[in-house]
């Protein structure tokens, strides 16, 4: 429309100066014909005045030309594009794409990934289009901030949107996935890449085995190094590095190794990372000698370590509890110009803590605190759960104290390794108010607290306050675990409540907690202490039904139940069915079966279990040849059952107190009051603790020797050795008395303990002849 107007006035002026330019040239002809004057000026003048009309158009022709051409140009510019503002509007979408783009790597660099998404969007209403760059940097950005999904969802729209994926694109979908611990998306996506006819490079093959390195799968992150061998593509350090971390978090300790050797053979150099890497291999599997052989390989190999290497070396060595190569390995760095920090430090701690060296661990953690590194609650935590494993609760209250003191905040695991410690040394009261403190605070309990706690009330047999916890975590969002009932349970066994165990044994499923074979054992063992066989061996044969195969634990429950309950038979069963599941008995399993046989008066069976221990290469200890000597006593046997005690003697294993008043007993039924004597001056040597059973048989053979006079001296002995007599012992006393026809009984009987004497309620005797008769005496009296 413009250049038709432009036309339109070129000509009306064109023809307009001819027009006037002819009529010039008439009025001047018309002027000379007036006149009359000679044919000659006539014609003289026509000529002038057509040469100067086809000068006028010669001028305006030339301006036309000058005019014409360029708006012929402008006119052929503006056919061949819609419009000068389209145009000019591309000129500056270029820059405007260009400024957007370099807009959305920044963001991405600073993890603005909302930013880059919102600028990349916006961009088509600013009448530009987003190409394969600005998604590129969009991925990138979601990329670095850790949104995988958003990466992924990028990918997905670049072909709905017309924008080619390149490889750029793919490799940083690819580190998303990695970044956010997604190995099978970014394998999957590095096995799609030769569908786009794009063919996958080395930072393709290096982002899919780190993503498989951070997520420790070993095998997947082997494969993708010789597919990228296969593809003709060299490995790099990267590639080696992942792959050995790889093998680090999965476990495959050899292989990290094995690649490390690997390296140089491939020509890639060995760096500080592939050697920290493979001593990190070494420190998750304990194995800290070859990771200290690697941590002096770096030196040879001309790559110093850093303390990162040492970290790694330190935390190799506190993992198997060899703490003074750890405090060797510090001091090292010294010397070495490497700069501890504060995680050498904690591995240090946490090195002690591990071998039991409380005492060092504190000294660390007061060094640590004195220097410039300031401790932290990692610091603090390794320390508390030193204190924790050697039984020192105070101390470790007291590390707890300062941190509160410091502008640390104690969390949830300073406080959880506090109320352990307090569990560990039996102070339940200490733990639950600690426990109970933590809400006060605003530091919310875990699992750890609460089981510590539960394990604390346990410990003490306080099953009342465990079952309050364990419904104390079901009103809070700490969900109790199998660890929580099982504590629970073992709470009820030791305070008696067989009932209450199963009770909360039923209790696990509705919370949608399996019970393992602690959970059954310890049913089967609060059902056996209350002489309850029935339900103990039916849990025990109900075991399979759960999945859960009974161990060795589990039977020696069952057997000790059928001791408490005296069923000897069914114990003979249940130890030749351990044979008949694969579960070899062991001590406590044969001991048990003997001394139910010995409760059952059936010496003969205790003395073949105990005969044929030796056959089930088991050592006859001090448990089982009691059981034996008492079993044989009740026989008539006491020839044997001394036989027994001798080879107590003669053993290895020295006798023990139930040993010695097993024996002593067996001398109290033959009347050999002289070896009962014996005995007991041994334990007295021996530092065994002489109870009222002990003084009772020596007492009991010493008068059926008609040793009177040294009841008389045994009894006066009770009291030296702090040990109270018993109704026993005061019948021994008035049986002497009335044998040595002595008349001042009562004076005797006081001499011994008149403490005792006024909480014993004496009873008739019977009258038989030759004996005095004493009535009953009372504090009354």
């Amino acid at each position: 429309m413009t250049v038709t107007i432009i036309s339109i006035i070129i000509i009306i002026f064109f023809f307009t100066i001819v027009v006037v330019a002819i009529i010039i040239a008439i009025a001047i002809t018309f002027t000379i014909t007036t006149t009359i004057t000679t044919t000659i000026t006539i014609t003289f003048t026509f000529t002038v005045a057509i040469t100067i009309t086809f000068t006028v158009a010669t001028i305006i022709t030339v301006a036309i030309t000058i005019v014409w051409n360029p708006l012929y140009d402008f006119a052929n510019r503006e056919r061949r594009s819609p419009s000068s503002n389209e145009a000019a509007l591309d000129i500056l979408a270029d820059a405007a794409a260009s400024a957007t783009e370099l807009v959305i790597t920044a963001c991405g660099r600073g993890r603005k990934w909302q930013q880059a998404l919102h600028l990349l969007f916006k961009m088509p209403g600013a009448r530009v289009s987003p190409d394969a760059v600005s998604f590129n940097a969009s991925v990138s950005a979601c990329e670095k901030s850790g949104q995988w999904q958003m990466a992924l969802w990028l990918l997905w729209r670049m072909p709905a949107v017309r924008v080619a994926c390149d490889e750029v694109s793919l490799n940083t979908g690819i580190s998303a996935c990695a970044a956010g611990s997604q190995w099978q998306l970014a394998v999957q996506l590095l096995s799609e890449i030769p569908a786009t006819a794009l063919a996958p490079d080395q930072i393709s093959f290096n982002a899919g085995i780190s993503a498989c390195g951070r997520c420790g799968q070993w095998q997947a992150a082997l494969y993708l190094l010789s597919e990228m061998q296969i593809s003709r593509l060299a490995p790099d350090d990267f590639s080696f590095n992942s792959c050995i971390t790889a093998c680090g978090n999965g476990g495959q300790w050899e292989r990290a190794v094995h690649l490390l050797a690997q390296m140089p053979i491939a020509s890639v150099v060995p760096d500080r990372i592939s050697f920290s890497a493979g001593i990190s291999a070494c420190e998750e599997e304990g194995a800290w000698e070859l990771a200290l052989s690697l941590l002096a390989a770096m030196c040879d190999a001309r790559s110093s370590p850093n303390e990162f290497s040492y970290n790694a070396g330190i935390s190799a060595c506190g993992r198997a509890a060899q703490w003074l190569i750890a405090i060797h390995l510090l001091s090292e760095m010294s010397t070495v110009r490497v700069v501890a920090d504060r995680i050498t430090w904690n591995a240090c701690i946490s090195a002690c803590e591990k071998g039991g060296q409380w005492e060092m661990a504190a000294h660390l953690l007061s060094q640590l605190c004195s220097g410039r590194l300031a401790a932290d609650e990692i610091s603090f935590s390794a320390g508390i759960s030193a204190m924790e494993k050697c039984g020192r609760w105070q101390r470790a209250l007291d590390l707890l104290s300062q941190m509160r003191t410091t502008t640390l905040v104690p969390q949830t695991i300073s406080w959880s390794a506090s109320i352990s410690a307090c569990e560990k040394a039996g102070r339940w009261q200490k733990a639950l108010s600690l426990l109970a403190t933590m809400p006060a605070i605003r530091v919310l309990p875990d699992q750890f607290s609460f089981n510590a706690a539960v394990s604390a009330c346990e410990k003490r047999a306080r099953w009342q306050m465990a079952l309050h916890l364990l419904a104390a975590m079901n009103s809070t969002t700490v969900s109790p675990n199998v660890m929580s009932f099982n504590a629970a349970i073992s709470a009820c066994e030791k305070g008696g409540q067989w009932e209450m165990a199963l009770y909360v044994l039923s209790c696990m499923h509705t919370f949608g907690v399996l019970p393992n074979e602690i959970s059954l054992n310890a049913c089967i063992s609060a059902c056996g202490e209350q002489r309850q066989w029935p339900v103990a061996l039916y849990l025990l044969s109900d075991m399979p039904k759960a999945d859960l195969l009974p161990d060795e634990i589990s039977f020696n429950a069952g057997l000790r139940a059928c001791e408490r309950s005296g069923q000897w038979a069914l114990a003979l069963q249940l130890l030749t069915k351990m044979r008949a599941v694969r579960v070899i008995p062991g001590q406590i399993s044969v001991c048990t079966s003997i001394s139910s046989c010995e409760r059952g008066g059936h010496w003969l069976w205790a003395l073949q279990l105990l005969f044929g221990m030796p056959s089930c290469r088991l050592f006859p200890d001090e448990i089982s040849r009691t059981a034996g000597i008492s079993a044989i006593k009740q026989g008539g046997h006491w020839a044997m059952a001394l036989g027994l005690l001798s080879e107590l003697f003669q053993g290895r294993c020295a006798p023990d107190q139930i040993s010695m008043n097993a024996g002593i007993s067996v001398c109290e039924t033959v009347a050999d009051w002289e070896l009962a004597l014996h005995l007991l001056m041994v334990m007295s040597a021996g530092r065994h603790t002489i109870d009222q059973y002990s003084f009772n048989a020596a007492i009991g053979a010493c008068r059926k020797g008609g040793r009177w006079l040294m009841v008389l001296q045994l009894l006066g002995s009770m009291s030296q050795a702090k040990c109270t007599p018993d109704v026993i012992s005061f019948y021994s006393a008035v049986e002497t008395c009335s044998a040595m026809s002595l008349s001042h009984v009562p004076d005797v009987l006081c001499k011994l303990n008149s403490a005792a004497m006024s909480q014993i309620e004496w009873h008739l005797l019977p009258v038989q002849a030759g004996q005095v008769e004493y009535r009953s005496l009372t504090t009354s009296n």
